[in-house]
């Protein structure tokens, strides 16, 4: 998706196909035919087990309705808030909803996902969820980054541009981080650190193999920061229109 003015964010479902297989979150409303065609391309529609949301965002529940109807066996995993606020927008089947709130763990079969809530987000919904045999911890929007160009790992990214679009995407998306307490956040951050991922996969950025440490030294920063982020404004705004209709790209 661009961010004109900025670069692009990414914006990731994943598919855990574990022996009752995962799917987390469900894509954009505005991709949801080219969203619904990979996912099925992967896996059988009967055989989808369940839903993860991480939460109830439009980016994260574009083809819920779609997916929920394709496949009979799937049932959602959310948190009571999440549920709720779900029903403002979809036909929600409570029957097909299943609630499991930070500092439990849910069976899928072959492994327990552990859930948690992850040290920033937009959503009281907001769960994040650790596979433990493949050592990934799917983070929300926690540890997003605008970038220059599409790309599979973090590592794809010049180190710099990274770091900039990873302070940007934090501080515009959580604003509130500039008023914690530093000290409460960072036991926050540790609670990730003693778990341990070797795989941080946000919703927003792409993947992070090995980076678990320089992540968490690079979200708690972003507290320290002087205020939140400064947003764009109207005359920003129309600059950003004109460069794009003058042909200036993003």
């Amino acid at each position: 998706m661009p961010a004109p003015g900025f670069g692009i964010l990414l914006i990731n479902s994943y598919l855990i196909k574990s022996q009752q297989p995962v799917l987390i979150d469900t894509g954009m409303p505005v991709v949801k035919d080219e969203f619904l065609e990979s996912l099925w391309s992967l896996i059988d529609p009967q055989d989808l087990r369940w839903i993860f949301l991480t939460h109830d965002d439009g980016d994260h529940t574009g083809a819920i309705d779609e997916v929920m109807a394709a496949a009979p066996q799937a049932k959602v995993i959310t948190q009571f808030v999440g549920l709720t606020r779900l029903e403002t927008a979809h036909h929600v089947d409570p029957k097909r909803f299943i609630l499991v709130n930070p500092g439990q763990s849910f069976d899928v079969g072959d492994r327990e996902l552990g859930v948690l809530r992850p040290p920033v987000f937009d959503s009281p919904a907001t769960s994040a969820y650790f596979d433990p045999k493949s050592e990934m911890l799917f983070t929300a929007d926690a540890f997003g980054a605008i970038i220059p160009e599409v790309a599979e790992e973090v590592g794809d990214v010049p180190a710099s541009a990274y770091a900039e679009g990873f302070q940007i995407f934090n501080r515009l998306n959580h604003p509130w981080v500039a008023l914690v307490d530093h000290k409460k956040f960072n036991v926050a951050l540790e609670e990730i650190r003693k778990l341990g991922p070797k795989i941080i996969g946000s919703c927003h950025s792409p993947l992070a193999r090995g980076r678990t440490e320089s992540h968490l030294k690079a979200m708690a920063e972003i507290p320290v920061m002087a205020g939140p982020m400064p947003l764009p404004d109207q005359a920003a705004l129309e600059a950003i229109l004109s460069q794009i209709q003058g042909g200036g790209g993003h």
